[in-house]
């Protein structure tokens, strides 16, 4: 009904879908209620797009949707899906949605797979922002798998990516938007450590079944497309984290 007002009240060109059920362990937990949201909820702005005749969708997917990979392998949009969690599972459907409406009903859909964005604004659930507090406020910090490697990609770079497929409508495309340099956890808390001037007490955990080894995004096709590359080093974008952490948290 909500979601009914704000279609009534104002005439979309471009409808940016963001909105989700997130985190890839609670989705073990409550996996109805990422079906609810991210399958339900995606399904919802599809109807409402086709009814009031809005003519473009970008939707954001997730890395998680391709699962694990072959150590040393980037991920590339053509590869075959393999979600290992409830929550890579729930946007690969939203997925599938956004393409089944675009061929029957002619919206221009762009659908990107984000990799571990961080930045100013970050949620407090991920890692970027909890292993910021745990260096700042001294308490041990606990890190999952000593090989385990990230794409982070800064939210500046991802705003950019939007603004280009918003600019750029497509029939129907599936684009990563990464920063294609993936790090080791290790080496964020090494950065995160540098720009805090503290030190981190790392205590060392298993990887969880429902994490990934490793992430890396194949951006080619983003490049040529859309005309989009990365501009923000991880040194750079943790720097603009911590100074925006250091503001907020001392509110």
């Amino acid at each position: 009904g909500q979601l009914r007002a704000v279609f009534t009240r104002h005439q979309f060109d471009v409808v940016i879908h963001l909105a989700g059920e997130v985190g890839v362990r609670p989705s073990l937990m409550r996996p109805a209620d990422y079906v609810a949201v991210n399958v339900g909820g995606t399904l919802s702005v599809l109807e409402l797009i086709k009814e009031f005749g809005v003519g473009q969708l970008i939707f954001a997917s997730s890395s998680s949707v391709y699962g694990k990979r072959i150590p040393g392998e980037d991920f590339v949009e053509t590869d075959l899906p393999a979600p290992i969690s409830p929550y890579g599972a729930t946007k690969m459907g939203a997925e599938s949605l956004c393409q089944a409406y675009a061929y029957q009903y002619g919206t221009k859909v762009t659908v990107f797979r984000f990799f571990t964005v961080y930045g100013p604004g970050n949620r407090p659930d991920m890692a970027c922002y909890k292993f910021t507090a745990a260096v700042d406020k001294g308490v041990p910090l606990h890190l999952f798998g000593k090989n385990t490697r990230r794409d982070f990609t800064y939210v500046g770079d991802i705003v950019e990516g939007i603004v280009k497929a918003v600019q750029k409508p497509v029939v129907f495309e599936v684009f990563n938007l990464g920063n294609s340099e993936p790090q080791t956890v290790a080496r964020l808390v090494e950065i995160i450590s540098a720009a805090l001037g503290k030190t981190a007490k790392i205590v060392w955990e298993p990887l969880p079944a429902a994490d990934v080894p490793f992430t890396h995004a194949n951006i080619d096709k983003a490049r040529l497309l859309l005309g989009w590359t990365p501009q923000t080093k991880l040194e750079t974008g943790i720097d603009n984290l911590v100074a925006w952490y250091k503001i907020n948290s001392a509110l």
